[in-house]
């Protein structure tokens, strides 16, 4: 299975229905494997949505309509909130309850590279130029990566930080460099993150 645009590749529920059992390792049941009428991707998206609040998801405003119709905004805060339960929260760990996963995830950063003198006060700005991201990395292996090579070149030492998550933990690059020199988006910075705080826990 595969998707090549999340505006419609959804519409039918059952690539969602799919991911979601991989992620939960949960059986959603009886499901339309082929839904080309109206009323069966309704039905499939129908059983997603029961599915999600079954697992303590609350999904405010969004209707299997919504994604049958291929309303972006709404598409996307579906899977927002996906990556949330089944990739952020997990990977905050069991020590930071109580507190929200953008909140645990800045104080685990902070705590890994406050002895280089970085600080992490959101999942935008902070990782503009690229010397955070190389920090972190650090923190977990000194040998992977050198932090007297920063070169104040952003994009440079952003793209070197990234490569060398990917080769050494595994860690896809669900983020250009370029992207995160410039972002301001908090989810996407969020979420790799915490995608590279769950393989580097799996490495150790």
């Amino acid at each position: 299975m595969s998707i090549s645009n999340i505006q419609t590749d959804l519409a039918d529920g059952v690539l969602l229905i799919n991911l979601l059992e991989i992620l939960s390792s949960k059986s959603i049941g009886h499901y339309n494997k082929k839904a080309p009428l109206r009323i069966q991707k309704l039905e499939n998206l129908n059983k997603v949505m029961q599915f999600l609040k079954n697992e303590g998801v609350k999904l405010v405003a969004i209707s299997p309509e919504d994604i049958a119709d291929g309303k972006i905004k709404l598409i996307l805060g579906v899977t927002w909130t996906i990556i949330l339960k089944y990739q952020v929260q997990p990977a905050c760990g069991n020590d930071e309850d109580g507190m929200s996963p953008k909140s645990a995830m800045l104080q685990w950063v902070n705590d890994r590279v406050r002895q280089f003198e970085q600080n992490a006060n959101n999942f935008t700005t902070s990782w503009n130029d690229g010397r955070l991201l190389t920090a972190l990395i650090f923190s977990f292996n000194p040998g992977v990566i050198d932090l007297s090579s920063i070169t104040r070149e952003p994009v440079v030492d952003l793209e070197r930080a990234l490569t060398v998550a990917s080769e050494y933990y595994d860690v896809p690059k669900i983020i250009d460099a370029a992207d995160m020199a410039n972002s301001r988006d908090e989810l996407s910075v969020l979420t790799y993150v915490a995608l590279l705080r769950s393989k580097v826990t799996t490495h150790q």
